[in-house]
């Protein structure tokens, strides 16, 4: 099976999935927080992503390379 992340980017993800299931432990000081936390995390996996697609995919979702300016 393909492995689509790179060792660092699974060690983040995984501290992502960390971070919520700790935030939910957390007694609520605010109805919306639960919801907008996850809306954080979310966003952040959709950048994890988005690596995996650059990198599948470099003619459809370009890259910025700051080593060479593309």
């Amino acid at each position: 099976m393909k492995q689509p992340f790179l060792e660092l980017e699974r060690e983040a993800w995984l501290h992502l999935a960390a971070a919520y299931s700790a935030f939910v432990k957390l007694k609520s000081t605010h109805p919306s927080h639960q919801s907008e936390f996850a809306d954080g995390i979310h966003a952040c996996q959709a950048i994890l992503g988005n690596r995996v697609l650059q990198r599948d995919y470099p003619y459809d979702f370009a890259t910025y390379d700051s080593d060479h300016g593309h």
